[in-house]
């Protein structure tokens, strides 16, 4: 009898240990093919968390329904001790920021809590953490290729904002002799603003008449 379950014993620890096996290898594969699927379009990652950031907080409190958030991760604590919003944060906290209805949340996703809710009135609900500036460009020179002018501006601000990602391009439908760089958020990315218009050699102004707003945080437009 003893021997017997020693061979069942035995047995069982296979199907364990293989089953073991058989999970590492799907997930080994689905990571791999999510990491081919990322080095093709690198937004996936973004829109991917941001999806589930909505779904997991929608579950626990009501969230704005028009617009979608830009989200933020807490990496130092440290540095957002001065700010009342971020006393009880740890790092890994994830923030998201909604401009138009003027609120952030700061969600802890391993015990799946809302930690803190509060206004968004300037830059302090997003200094300290990581998140994506979604930027929209326009074509303002009515010549050359938009691709390749966005491509040249994107270098330029990926040195200053590494965490910015490209929103929109399209040509703008006036011509302007200086490039425009618009907060499209209500005064939530000034100082972004200011550090773009300085690197692109533009201005920093407010969206013209001419021109339909774009989905973003941030709008360049690009002069001849």
């Amino acid at each position: 009898m003893g021997s017997t379950w020693s061979k069942i014993g035995k047995i069982a620890l296979t199907i364990i240990v293989l089953a073991i096996i058989g999970g590492a290898g799907y997930f080994g594969y689905y990571y791999y093919t999510k990491y081919q699927a990322v080095k093709k379009n690198p937004d996936i990652i973004t829109k991917e968390e941001t999806n589930w950031l909505v779904d997991q907080v929608g579950k626990l409190m009501t969230l704005p329904g028009d617009e979608v958030p830009t989200i933020a991760t807490v990496i130092d604590k440290e540095k957002l001790k001065d700010q009342s919003f971020f006393n009880n944060s740890q790092n890994g906290d994830k923030v998201l920021v909604y401009v138009k209805a003027k609120k952030a949340i700061l969600y802890r996703p391993n015990t799946n809590k809302i930690v803190e809710v509060g206004p968004v009135n300037s830059d302090a609900a997003t200094e300290g953490v990581t998140g994506n500036i979604k930027i929209a460009y326009l074509n303002g020179s009515q010549n050359g290729n938009t691709d390749t002018m966005v491509f040249a501006a994107e270098a330029k601000v990926k040195e200053k904002i590494n965490n910015s990602e490209t929103a929109s391009k399209a040509a703008a439908k006036g011509t302007y002799d200086k490039t425009q760089v618009i907060d499209l958020s209500g005064g939530t990315y000034t100082d972004a603003v200011k550090q773009l218009a300085d690197t692109l050699g533009g201005d920093v102004a407010t969206l013209p008449a001419s021109e339909t707003k774009p989905d973003g945080n941030i709008l360049i437009i690009l002069a001849k």
